[in-house]
């Protein structure tokens, strides 16, 4: 499911993800409506991801499942390609096994070279809801922090990095593919929200991955993740 992401060449990143690997990502009750993980101990590292072969994924998530959320975290590549991918993983579905050509997810995506992305992956299979769009609101460079949120409100979704809203490309024709181009969504529509009812309810946490075109030896940290309940709908 790649698609042109610059005049001089493709980025696809992976399929499947490989099996969850759990670290001390986000820690948060379930009965609770605002989640923050527990203070670092003075010296201690965020947690990290890293990626040493093209096209791997680990992920980080939390046990407690949620429907509607408000989520964000503090991302940094600190190692590795500006071409790499890594972000949010939410309602995340694995049936309680280690297989991954059963897990169902979304994924919001940025890259250190200053693009976004959505995906949404069914019983293992991926298909892109907004593909590779350049924004000025993503900080670049290795070493670089940005700020990615995604807010959940039933089939709907907004996503923002650094506080900055972004608009999804959104196919005009149902099943088919988003593809972004010369700064246009193409046979499609820019929107604010994204509305998908495909996965309703599953964890949450965090995800980096590795490109083909980029390569491995990606290194993601990530720090001060937060869930709280949505505001009300405007």
């Amino acid at each position: 499911c790649s698609s042109p992401r610059r005049a001089t060449g493709a980025r696809a990143s992976g399929g499947a993800r490989p099996t969850v690997q759990t670290t001390r990502a986000i820690t948060a009750p379930a009965n609770s409506a605002v989640a923050r993980r527990p203070p670092r101990q003075p010296g201690s590292r965020p947690d990290r991801c890293p990626l040493n072969r093209p096209l791997s994924a680990p992920c980080s998530g939390a046990a407690p499942v949620f429907g509607d959320f408000d989520v964000r975290a503090e991302a940094r590549a600190s190692a590795g390609p500006r071409d790499n991918s890594f972000g949010l993983i939410f309602r995340l579905q694995n049936g309680g096994n280690t297989r991954t050509n059963d897990d169902s997810f979304y994924l919001f995506l940025i890259s250190s070279d200053g693009y976004y992305r959505v995906t949404r992956t069914l019983s293992g299979s991926e298909r892109v809801l907004s593909d590779w769009i350049p924004s000025d609101a993503i900080v670049q460079g290795i070493g670089a922090v940005n700020h990615v949120r995604v807010t959940a409100r039933a089939g709907r979704f907004s996503f923002s990095v650094n506080g900055q809203p972004l608009a999804v490309c959104l196919p005009n024709a149902a099943g088919g593919q988003s593809t972004f181009s010369a700064g246009e969504c193409v046979d499609g529509t820019m929107t604010d929200v994204l509305e998908d009812d495909a996965v309703a309810y599953g964890q949450l946490g965090l995800i980096a991955r590795s490109t083909d075109t980029g390569g491995p030896g990606v290194s993601v940290a990530f720090d001060r993740v937060i869930v709280s309940m949505p505001e009300a709908a405007p």
